[in-house]
């Protein structure tokens, strides 16, 4: 059993409540996903041998490699879903694990193994992830943790629980650009594809350009169940966007009373 596992499986854990996941990928992309209406597993960087798609509880973290103003193609894009919807999760991580692999992780957590990070692999776990280092949905949302000497004194932690407190540390660590909301947004893997048809979206974010495509709109509305969200691309670059979309995640949970 992971450190992360035994840790959670404590009686002091409180679990809090849940919040929706994310899957980014490229506006690209879109095309591809209107033709299919299928949100496809892709070979895996990390689990080499695994087809797999990558979902961040709650917030829009994964980030795309590009510098500079784009074309609308080259801007993210974000899927938001209610979590019931991957059925068959592989793992669960409370970071990104591609980060972790790439070694954009400070010194005192990077040289740990990344096995003693895994977690349950049930929809359960990131409401306990949430509850234990942040305290509520919200906190987590802006990457608040909970005060560390409190931390350490509820879950009565000493010296070989380095994983657990090397954790903790992480989730408010902003001293450096190379991790940055990844290094404590939690990460679901899932193994089967998405059908964007059966398994509605709650929203799709998306640059303005394509939401000014009516078919495109109307499949979203109409054949996807899911709210247009756009965000404009003409003054902001790539790594730029991510600010507009985290206002449009954040505006779309209070509206729905999906941020508790």
């Amino acid at each position: 059993m992971s450190k992360l596992k035994a840790f959670l499986a404590k009686n002091t854990i409180k679990v809090a409540d849940g919040l929706p996941v994310v899957h980014s990928t490229r506006a690209y992309n879109l095309g591809q996903l209107r033709q299919s209406n299928m949100l496809q597993v892709t070979e895996c960087d990390v689990f080499k041998t695994e087809e797999l798609n990558y979902f961040f509880v709650g917030r829009p973290a994964y980030k795309l490699d590009s510098d500079g103003q784009g074309s609308p193609w080259e801007y993210p894009c974000c899927f938001i879903f209610d979590i019931k919807v991957l059925s068959d999760i592989r793992r669960i991580f409370p970071f990104d694990s591609g980060a972790f692999a790439g070694g954009r992780y400070p010194s005192y957590i990077q040289r740990m193994p990344l096995e003693e990070f895994t977690a349950e692999t049930s929809t359960e776990t990131p409401g306990k992830i949430i509850g234990a280092f942040f305290g509520s949905p919200w906190n987590y949302f802006r990457s608040k943790p909970v005060n560390e000497d409190d931390f350490i004194s509820e879950h009565n932690l000493g010296a070989f629980d380095a994983e657990v407190r090397g954790l903790h540390r992480l989730s408010g660590d902003s001293g450096s650009d190379k991790f940055d909301d990844r290094r404590m947004t939690i990460e679901i893997q899932n193994g089967s594809p998405i059908d964007l048809v059966a398994d509605n979206p709650l929203a799709v974010i998306a640059p303005s350009e394509y939401f000014d495509d009516a078919d495109f709109r109307k499949q979203v509305t109409e054949t996807w169940g899911a709210e247009p969200i756009s965000y404009p691309v003409h003054t902001l670059s790539v790594q730029g966007a991510y600010s507009s979309i985290y206002d449009r995640v954040l505006d779309f949970y209070q509206r729905n009373g999906l941020l508790p």
